[in-house]
């Protein structure tokens, strides 16, 4: 299948970081139960980066309107004023 126009490389490289955000949080965790300072901050601040680029994807991807990512798809459209747009970001958020 051939994708034109679609940005694929952005969703790739967001499910990467959400991976580098998951598994760099549990060697946190790991590596501040064992007492081992330096590799807890080190994975702690993999783990902020990780997830502010995540978090920095799904902005540039609800500015841009990029209408082929589902979260993108169910809770924005073209009607909705720029400044909904952080609302829209945490509409999706399951919980209760």
């Amino acid at each position: 299948m051939e994708y034109i126009n679609e940005w694929t490389e952005v969703g790739q490289l967001g499910r990467v970081l959400v991976a580098i955000a998951l598994g760099s949080s549990f060697v946190a965790t790991i590596a501040f139960a064992k007492r081992w300072e330096r590799l807890g901050r080190w994975a702690f601040w993999t783990h902020a980066v990780a997830l502010l680029g995540t978090i920095g994807i799904i902005f540039l991807l609800f500015a841009t309107h990029r209408y082929e990512f589902q979260y993108i798809w169910k809770h924005l459209n073209n009607l909705m004023p720029m400044r909904f747009i952080l609302s829209a970001f945490w509409g999706g958020q399951e919980g209760g």
